[in-house]
């Protein structure tokens, strides 16, 4: 299998951003790529402008079209259909601009992720500028306007918190084969979900530059936030004296630890986490007592002042 990469492009009614997203893709310093993409039942002229570009650019193709849903399933569906026949695995959003080195860094990236054991499941993600619709700067930082976090990322943290945008991240074949699942009902989303696998079975690396523009506008699917310790304050506090926040942090949970049970068919799996899983798989008919004892001990909340209410709403 050769180092030829695939990019693997969603789209739903995208024609104000999608053909700059295209073009960005078609400039870049690394040309061995292929770019697939695959609408979600647009209404607009999307689909019109992607086969105009596909006649005349022969490494971007457009998959037959059919509904699945929205993005997660967009990517998934890709995913198993296309994604696990490369080496590589990048995911491509319509409205963004990647930066000409995008591909180049991130292969070189990964390969050297994968230079002591090429059969690892490896991921590597980068930063992005935030920018708005006409691409002027609102932040430098991706990683530092949404507060995240870049350590070691494992399973504890992995599973409470989507650390990356799917558009920053390249996968090998390793990853995106184990990443495959039957049932994608409980993934809550495509990135989400393989940054939890590979934080389980594999290696993750941060590669500390921006090399798209991600673009903020009005009809983002999943907007960048910025968040602010202030804000967070803020926002708590609303929740609480709305009387919300047991539902928000226990639905969140319940939704969390569903994801994480989605991770008992991953053949890769070694028996370190088998408790872990084992204990998703059976939380919601565990005693309340238990399910409490499960939370404290695997740390399944979002930080340590919030671990006795994780606790009471589990």
């Amino acid at each position: 299998m050769d180092s030829k990469v695939c990019v693997l492009m969603a789209t739903y009614n995208g024609e104000k951003y999608v053909l700059e997203m295209l073009e960005s893709i078609k400039n870049q310093t690394y040309s061995e790529f292929v770019c697939y993409i695959h609408d979600d039942g647009s209404t607009d002229s999307t689909c019109k402008i992607i086969d105009e570009f596909c006649k005349v650019n022969d490494n971007f193709i457009r998959l037959k079209s059919g509904t699945c849903g929205g993005a997660k399933s967009n990517f998934l569906y890709m995913l198993k259909k296309i994604g696990v026949q490369f080496k590589y695995c990048m995911f491509c959003d319509q409205d963004d601009v990647w930066l000409p080195n995008k591909i180049e860094k991130s292969v070189e990236a990964i390969k050297k992720l994968e230079s002591d054991n090429p059969a690892v499941s490896a991921l590597v993600y980068c930063d992005m500028k935030v920018v708005d619709e006409n691409l002027k700067e609102i932040a430098s930082s991706f990683i530092k306007y949404n507060a995240l976090s870049v350590d070691e990322i494992t399973i504890d943290r992995a599973v409470m918190k989507g650390y990356a945008a799917g558009c920053t991240m390249i996968i090998n074949n390793t990853l995106a084969k184990a990443s495959v699942v039957e049932d994608t009902n409980n993934i809550i989303m495509h990135d989400w979900w393989v940054m939890l696998i590979a934080s389980v079975i594999g290696k993750i690396e941060y590669l500390d530059e921006p090399l798209a523009l991600y673009r903020q506008h009005g009809t983002n699917t999943l907007g960048a936030k910025h968040i602010t310790r202030s804000s967070r304050i803020r926002e708590i506090c609303s929740r609480v004296i709305s009387g919300r926040q047991m539902e928000i942090t226990r639905s969140g949970l319940y939704q969390r630890i569903r994801q994480l049970a989605c991770c008992s068919c991953i053949d890769a799996i070694g028996t370190d986490y088998q408790e872990l899983i084992d204990g998703a798989v059976s939380f919601e008919k565990k005693r309340k007592i238990d399910r409490f004892i499960y939370v404290l001990k695997f740390r399944l909340y979002q930080n340590k002042w919030s671990a006795l209410w994780t606790c009471i709403c589990s």
